[in-house]
């Protein structure tokens, strides 16, 4: 898809510095964006009782993540926006990095 010039947005959990420089090295034209979200937030929205279920091991709460260090973008997401509005937020800053 990269090679017909597709904007490709994959959504991982990279939360180990390792994989962040790995991707960044490895993956021509990766843009890291950072999904920066409360929390508390995401403990409100446990739509699975996940912070019920988990409540030792999980990342956020007793363990520390490794966030991004440089990412390209930042975006505060508290589930106010659905993921079409998001990615059209990704490609509208992508498309403004090129015309730099």
């Amino acid at each position: 898809m990269i090679n017909q010039k597709f904007n490709v947005i994959v959504s991982t959990i990279s939360l180990w510095h390792e994989i962040q420089e790995f991707n960044r090295k490895n993956n021509k034209n990766y843009y890291e964006i950072f999904l920066d979200v409360d929390p508390k937030v995401l403990a409100l929205e446990n739509k699975k009782d996940f912070y019920i279920k988990n409540t030792s091991n999980v990342w956020g709460l007793d363990i520390e993540p490794q966030f991004p260090r440089y990412p390209y973008l930042i975006l505060k997401d508290h589930y106010k926006k659905d993921p079409e509005m998001i990615a059209k937020e990704i490609i509208q800053k992508l498309e403004e990095g090129e015309k730099k």
